[in-house]
């Protein structure tokens, strides 16, 4: 199936087509949480972001009471009006009517906030891969380039590469360092596989001199091990993506791990 044919797909029905779907609860009621018709409906403010921005720099919220929905006057000769010590009036769009979220809308979150993204599921395809090259390429267009509509990636007459092409070139170096991200992941796991190839061809080659000076041929179905840079034994075994999230994951200190698993809960 073409890129063309599941952008298609998408459009005649975009809460339909995802194998997995999120549920959430608003005001009461379970939903399905489609972030990607929360940003085809953004409000006209948001008309610029891209798809990334919008879930970075905005989150949903339902609409306060009439005395926060009302303008406030900011005079010009002293400091600009705040909600609270030290908290500014925060920027709510609405969203567009086809959303059908009633009173709810988006909030600007404000400058120098610390929002990561978290992408769930299987990571971004390879950009160098000739099978999934146009697949990379449309990822990247959607996440990257404001879009209402998701034909609107390309032209009829374009094609993937020549769209991607002409958006790299213009493109804030902001997005092409997430680009160059994306593919980091791979090139971590490339560069893991290489070395536990060495390692293998290396304690092969020993094993096999040793065993020449020796007369002996001795053949094993144990998993074979070789020592890492700490001088411990380590089994050679495969590396999957899980692991290398996992590794990643790990990382973090337990307490902070926790600390901002409770902080989403929280929230």
């Amino acid at each position: 199936m073409s890129v063309d044919s599941v952008i298609n797909r998408r459009e005649a029905d975009p809460r339909t087509q995802d194998e997995t779907a999120t549920l959430t609860i608003i005001d009461g009621s379970v939903e399905l949480k489609d972030q990607l018709r929360d940003y085809k409906y953004r409000g006209e403010e948001l008309e610029s972001m891209n798809f990334l921005q919008f879930m970075l720099d905005t989150y949903e919220a339902a609409k306060e009471d009439k005395e926060d929905d009302m303008p406030v006057e900011v005079p010009t000769d002293g400091p600009p009006t705040t909600r609270g010590p030290r908290r500014p009036l925060s920027t709510r769009i609405p969203y567009q009517d086809e959303a059908g979220k009633g009173k709810r809308s988006r909030i600007k979150r404000q400058q120098g906030h610390e929002t990561l993204p978290r992408i769930v599921g299987k990571w971004f395809c390879r950009s160098d891969n000739d099978l999934e090259r146009d697949l990379f390429r449309a990822s990247m267009l959607m996440l990257l380039k404001p879009w209402r509509k998701l034909h609107e990636l390309k032209s009829i007459t374009e094609t993937f590469e020549s769209a991607y092409e002409q958006f790299t070139s213009q493109a804030d170096e902001r997005w092409k360092r997430v680009i160059a991200n994306v593919q980091y992941y791979y090139e971590c796991s490339d560069g893991a596989k290489t070395d536990r190839e060495k390692a293998q061809t290396s304690t092969q080659e020993a094993g096999t001199d040793s065993m020449a000076i020796c007369g002996v041929d001795i053949g094993s179905d144990e998993e074979e091990e070789v020592e890492d840079h700490c001088g411990h034994p380590t089994a050679l075994v495969d590396i999957t993506d899980e692991d290398l999230e996992r590794a990643v994951t790990m990382r973090t200190p337990a307490k902070e791990r926790l600390y901002g698993e409770s902080a989403v809960a929280l929230g």
